[in-house]
């Protein structure tokens, strides 16, 4: 095996260290548990196309988000059947898809030999690996926005059938907004900044770029015209969009500048500074510059809005990854020169470690474990789509009342007394005149059985 595979080799087996140890773990972010019961529910009949719940009490019906993250996840469900380990193997086939075109994208401009350089600063980014593993919207729309990118940019620099290439990046822009919106409308831009990085190209090469606006808009005119997506999609523009702009102040604290401040400033100025003193540049080439760029028209204008999370950063992160990477690419000191037997055995190491804590960790809690065994206990006395009360004080508590949905579509009404049969609370939580049938390590499940009002 060539030294750089070697190289690529090493990264790859980090990134399954990563990745594969959570794939069949029990326990989630709480959107992403959101995300992977509304797909769930979809994929078995529960809803349509353009109407999604979580269950019958909460998010229902449920306008959030667009739709087709959810229907992809929801079409693996359909094939794999209704598991919790299928929300991240959607994130880990994103993360795949992803790293492809990141590839494409490097041997636009740089060397083959070095493709593992962009992969490896991809996971310094702590915010990669734990989206990734964590089932959010950004994974499946990262997915469309990089090869969008990747489409434009190899029409620019091998025009052949650029035409067509841009009209494929206008579709994939469109499908990324179907995954979570404006966000998702980056790639528009990258025609703006190709005029300023014309160098040789010629001009009609870069004017073709301009053809995935008006595709990206036929697309949404067309969709407008199906009654039902036309009513989603205006409900969803209500809901996510004048409702975030019409928050007080900040919601999230600023989380997504914080992650831009201590993920990619420090990582930013290391590479300027060595940059700087082997070729007395900030950034050693324009295709570098170029690619940064890409990364603050996709992270920067999201620090306007009200709403920010430190994930939504992910995104951005390929063409950060790639920028920086490109950067460097040429600097001595990191060709590191290491016995090729060594890297070897060290990357088959890796991997087989990854291989070895994913399936110990086959159906093991990894996070929220006291409460993932309480809700599975309890849901044992549950029927599937059982109405049941809830503790005042747990109607905040969206990991609870997710996981209940997820695991036998259980509908919570937050109550004070018995109108239901069961009722679940915390440990301190009474209802006269109900038996106490289950006292877990969080929860408790109550039985009213003189009272079955459902």
């Amino acid at each position: 095996m060539h030294s750089a595979n070697r190289n690529l080799f090493i990264v790859f087996a980090l990134w399954c260290l990563l990745l594969l140890p959570w794939i069949f773990g029990k326990g989630i972010f709480a959107d992403g548990l959101y995300y992977g019961t509304i797909a769930s529910n979809w994929a078995f009949g529960e809803g349509s196309m353009w109407k999604f719940y979580v269950s019958e009490s909460l998010m229902n019906p449920f306008y959030s988000h667009p739709p087709l993250s959810f229907w992809l996840e929801g079409t693996l469900f359909k094939i794999f059947g209704n598991y919790y380990w299928v929300d991240r193997f959607f994130g880990l086939c994103c993360f795949v898809l992803t790293t492809i075109a990141i590839l494409r994208i490097w041997r636009l401009y740089y060397t083959a030999g070095q493709s593992w350089l962009p992969l490896f600063v991809l996971m310094i980014f702590p915010t990669a690996a734990w989206a990734y593993s964590n089932n959010v919207l950004e994974n499946s729309m990262s997915v469309f926005c990089v090869w969008a990118v990747y489409m434009q940019l190899w029409a620019v620099e091998n025009p052949g059938f650029g035409f067509l290439k841009n009209i494929i990046s206008g579709l994939l822009i469109f499908a990324a907004a179907l995954c979570k919106g404006p966000t998702a409308l980056f790639p528009l831009a990258l025609p703006f900044l190709l005029l300023f990085f014309r160098q040789n190209r010629k001009w009609n090469d870069v004017i073709i770029s301009f053809t995935a606006l008006p595709v990206f808009l036929a697309a949404v005119f067309v969709l407008l015209q199906f009654d039902e997506a036309n009513i989603y999609l205006k409900s969803y523009y209500k809901i996510q969009i004048e409702g975030s702009f019409s928050l007080d102040g900040k919601n999230g604290n600023q989380l997504m500048l914080k992650q831009i401040l201590v993920e990619i400033l420090p990582i930013l100025i290391i590479s300027m500074f060595f940059t700087y003193r082997a070729t007395k540049k900030i950034i050693s080439n324009k295709e570098s510059i170029l690619l940064l760029l890409i990364a603050a028209s996709a992270s920067l204008p999201i620090l306007l809005s009200p709403k920010q999370m430190g994930f939504y950063l992910l995104p951005s992160l390929p063409y950060w990854a790639l920028g920086i990477a490109g950067s460097v690419h040429q600097l001595e000191k990191f060709k590191i020169k290491i016995a090729l037997r060594l890297k070897l055995y060290f990357a088959l190491t890796v991997f087989v470690s990854a291989i070895f804590l994913m399936i110990y960790n086959i159906k093991r809690p990894i996070r929220d474990a006291a409460l993932i065994e309480d809700v599975t206990n309890i849901c044992n006395y549950l029927p599937k789509g059982n109405k049941t009360g809830l503790d005042p004080e747990l109607d905040q508590n969206w990991q609870v009342q997710g996981y209940f949905a997820r695991t036998k579509q259980i509908s919570f009404y937050p109550i004070g007394h018995p109108r239901y049969e069961y009722n679940v609370g915390r440990l301190n939580y009474r209802l006269i005149g109900c038996e106490t049938v289950y006292k877990g390590k969080e929860l408790l499940l109550c039985r009213c059985p003189a009272v079955k009002i459902q």
